[in-house]
């Protein structure tokens, strides 16, 4: 399983001296230990630099002096006060160590070098076997840990695996002891150490790994008429926690969708021949097969397209002159039906001699593979529905899932872990939550709405003498607009004006809204083209009415409008039919004002004088592997007044597969300067709400981007104090309201009620967060159905006198309201939605190799990504 990954602060490191344990890959046992341990960290990000600690070693040392002195801004765990105070259980499960607890690291080396590391860690497991037989022992890449001490050993070693043999008949193998490791603390080595053992455990079970979780396909569940089934499989992480012994095990249950045909079945390949046909039906799609792999393990392979003038007759080189025929039959045994195209995967593989990622072309037999997931082109739209049926969505039934697993788990892992000295607590774990008082929204005219949903019914407002809706500010006047209508969609563009004109019309305080109408043989890529170079900016807003779908003619919207400055709207014909054709006409209404940067409300409360919010999102445009031939792009929303309710969006162009920035100064020094256009002073505190990034990433962001923001701001003479946010959205905490008691078997979970989803606002701080670095679990949606899934704030930088939770945790809940796209409180916050959809918006359409679409210097496109 993953976990937090943990570590010891040291001198001059994070608050509290040496024995603190922090969120961080970092260990601080001399500079040498250090610097190796933040070239480890590096190395894990493909696209960070290299740093060598023999050649480099004064670069290292910078860079370890950088993140000392951006530790000692981390702040220590706190908990807040605000709200009313409920237990909630939570899918977490107590871990707990044998007294006296010690194992043993050491460093391991074998020659000739396996640059393969799960054929490396293979091999030392087989060399630990035969050297020390009936010796419990973990290996992560170089390093084995022990639960027992061990002599040094250097001997020269002859393998028995085939692969092994054909390398080398000989390995030499030396060992030798680095250190003791106790229990007595949490760091980064135990949590190193238990992930090894619970995923060994995994592997030996009867679970069946596929991609990164393990599915248990003794309970699958066939789904009606549609010749697939569901597997339920079990996510697993190990994480500190503010438990008596610092740790524990977070379980959730996922669920796959697997076709019980193969590939070659399913699609009744009569129209093999039709290229097109085949590309639609497989592209993109995520196929596992239906043999075992070397490893014992079925793989998992993402389809990118399909190559018709092959098929299992062809001879490829990348088999050595072999058949795909032939080598299936030869290596897994399977019989090969005639008559099949080969599908394509496009894999990025590590180049041995450049270190560089090289894509290779992989091929598989359509009956060798089973279609996973919900694909939309076979069905995935039916199956969801069903899915919605049949999984445990309910709290109660989730967790009895959770439990049942968990139980199938724990029955081979207890064993294992007696002999480490960790066993598992019955029942979980119980955390004292929070539930925030829900933001009041203020709209026009002083009408204002509690709860955790509201609607623009424009004639349904008793408060308001006149059924005006309104932005609470019209200050970028949206009067003229152009309106490309195709001939097929007059007649229903002339029913969707009217409707739209009130709308909009409301929305602008009774002001008259002027349509332009330029009428078109068809919604086109061209007619689009032409259209915007004709009038160019002379409108505020481009309105295209599409009357089918055409990819191409939307990318085309997007990057005609980005170029000069001119926010647009696509509007489908199919939408505005039967009952729904005013609540339509009011969203779009809603948009086309919100991209020209006109706020819908604000929250009351929500106003931190002199304060900025920054959300930071990256997309990574294309499919598959075919991503790694574009650019990936971070988006940035700053706001730039007190109430969080204007934002001054930028992006940033990333080499692919990138998720952080070296070039973070040059749109922050902008964020700035808009933000001291529209108050006349710079803020005095700056809140950085960044979504995505793993544990392991963590001293990149901080080395990478935190440090170059400090830097900007002593550039330009700005006194702020910056606060930085890690945001999880995918963290797995499901919690539940329950009523105390207690199971047959004693674990707290039979008094769920099946409507036992925590409200709106819900927080925890306690428990299952971080025993010393500051987090906390914001339950910021509605669950009208399901369990929902809390999301992980995680800060990693703090400047301020004291660290004040409540405020921090109040800003997050009124930021997930004031989302302009949904008229409710959202998972995330608002400015890391709006980064993330204009992120996609320029990866997408306005992305041309690695360069963005030119923009005029000013532009009438406030947020056109919306």
């Amino acid at each position: 399983g993953k976990g937090d990954k943990g570590g010891k602060g040291g001198k001059g490191g994070a608050k509290g001296g040496p024995d603190v344990v922090v969120p961080l890959r970092v260990t601080t046992k001399g500079v040498k230990s250090a610097a190796d341990t933040v070239v480890q960290s590096f190395s894990f990000c493909e696209r960070a630099p290299k740093v060598s600690t023999d050649k480099k070693a004064g670069n290292v040392q910078e860079l370890l002096q950088v993140l000392n002195d951006l530790l000692k801004n981390l702040p220590l765990s706190a908990e807040g006060k605000e709200g009313t105070k409920q237990e909630v259980l939570t899918n977490s499960i107590e871990m707990v160590f044998a007294p006296n607890t010690t194992m043993y690291q050491y460093d391991a080396k074998v020659t000739p070098e396996v640059k393969q590391r799960r054929r490396h860690i293979a091999l030392i497991e087989e060399i630990m076997k035969d050297q020390y037989p009936g010796v419990e022992c973990v290996v992560a890449n170089d390093t084995i840990y022990t639960n027992q001490e061990l002599r040094n050993n250097d001997t020269v070693y002859k393998p028995t695996l085939d692969w092994a043999q054909k390398l080398s008949t000989e390995f030499k193998f030396v060992m030798k002891r680095t250190t003791e490791i106790t229990t007595t603390k949490i760091t980064q080595d135990v949590i190193t150490i238990f992930s090894k053992i619970m995923k060994s455990v995994l592997d030996k079970s009867s679970f069946q790994r596929i991609g990164r979780v393990y599915y248990d396909m003794s309970r699958k569940r066939e789904i009606p008429r549609m010749r697939k089934y569901i597997v339920p499989g079990l996510y697993m992480t190990l994480s500190p926690a503010q438990t008596a012994s610092g740790l524990c095990i977070m379980v959730d249950v996922v669920h796959k969708v697997i076709s019980t045909d193969t590939c070659f079945e399913e699609l009744q390949l009569s129209d093999r021949k039709n290229h097109k046909t085949l590309e639609y039906k497989v592209k993109d799609t995520v196929m596992m097969t239906t043999y075992d792999a070397k490893d014992k393990k079925k793989r998992t392979v993402h389809i990118d397209g399909v190559d018709t003038s092959k098929n299992e007759n062809t001879k490829l080189d990348e088999l050595k002159g072999m058949t795909m025929k032939e080598y299936v039959e030869k290596t897994y045994g399977e019989k090969v039906p005639p008559g099949q195209p080969l599908l394509v995967h496009k894999a990025l593989r590590k180049n041995k001699d450049t270190g560089d990622m090289d894509t290779v072309t992989e091929y598989y037999l359509p009956s060798t593979l089973r279609v996973t997931g919900l694909a939309p082109q076979i069905g995935g739209t039916e199956i969801r529905k069903k899915m919605t049926e049949m999984c445990a969505v309910r709290p109660n039934e989730r967790f009895k899932k959770i439990k049942s697993l968990t139980i199938s788990f724990l029955k081979v892992f207890k064993p294992v872990g007696t002999k480490w000295g960790l066993t598992a607590q019955k029942g979980f774990l119980v955390a004292n939550s929070r539930e925030l008082e829900n933001p009041t929204i203020e709209m026009s005219q002083g009408y204002t709405k509690k709860g955790t949903s509201w609607r623009f019914d424009i004639d349904r407002r008793p408060q308001n003498p006149t059924p005006t809706t309104g932005c609470i500010e019209v200050s970028r006047k949206l009067a003229n607009i152009l309106v490309m209508v195709p001939k097929r969609g007059e007649g229903t563009w002339k029913d969707i004006k009217r409707i739209l004109n009130n709308s909009l019309s409301h929305f602008a305080g009774g002001k008259k809204i002027d349509f332009r109408e330029q009428w078109v043989p068809e919604f086109s890529a061209k007619c689009v083209r032409s259209t915007v170079e004709e009038f160019g900016n002379k409108a505020d807003m481009y309105l295209f009415v599409a009357d089918k779908k055409d990819d191409g003619a939307y990318e085309e919207v997007k990057r005609a409008t980005h170029s000069h400055g001119v926010a647009s709207q696509v509007i489908k014909t199919e939408t505005f039919t039967g009952s729904k054709t005013k609540s339509c006409a009011n969203n779009v209404a809603a948009q086309m004002h919100v991209k020209r940067g006109n706020p819908l409300w604000k929250v009351q409360g929500c106003s931190f004088p002199d304060t900025m919010v920054v959300g930071i999102a990256t997309h990574h445009p294309g499919d598959g592997a075919g991503r790694g031939a574009k650019c990936s792009i971070m988006g940035i929303a700053s706001s730039t007044d007190n109430e969080m309710k204007d934002y001054y969006m930028q992006r940033v162009v990333l080499q692919a597969g990138a998720t952080i920035s070296k070039e973070l100064q040059e749109p922050f020094n902008n964020a700035l300067k808009e933000y001291h256009a529209a108050n006349k002073s710079y803020p005095k505190e700056i809140v950085f709400l960044r979504e995505g990034g793993s544990e392991g990433e963590i001293p990149l962001i901080m080395l990478e981007e935190i440090a170059k923001i400090k830097k900007c701001l002593q550039d330009m003479g700005v006194k702020a104090k910056v606060t930085f946010f890690l945001v999880l959205r995918n963290s797995h905490l499901r919690i539940a309201s329950f009523t105390q008691g207690k199971d047959k078997d004693g674990s707290l979970i039979g008094t769920i009620t099946s409507d036992g989803a925590p409200p709106s606002g819900t927080v925890i701080d306690n428990t299952v967060t971080h025993p010393k670095a500051f987090e906390f679990f914001l339950l910021a949606q509605v669950a009208n159905i399901g369990s929902p899934c809390a999301v992980k704030y995680k800060c990693l930088h703090f400047e301020g006198e004291k660290l004040n939770p409540d405020k921090y945790e109040r800003l997050a809940n009124s930021l997930a309201s004031m989302y302009y796209n949904w008229q409710g409180p959202i998972a995330l916050p608002a400015p890391i939605m709006y980064a993330q959809k204009d992120a996609k918006m320029t990866g997408d359409c306005l992305l041309d190799g690695k360069n963005l679409v030119s923009s005029p210097a000013v532009t009438k496109a406030r947020m056109p990504g919306l």
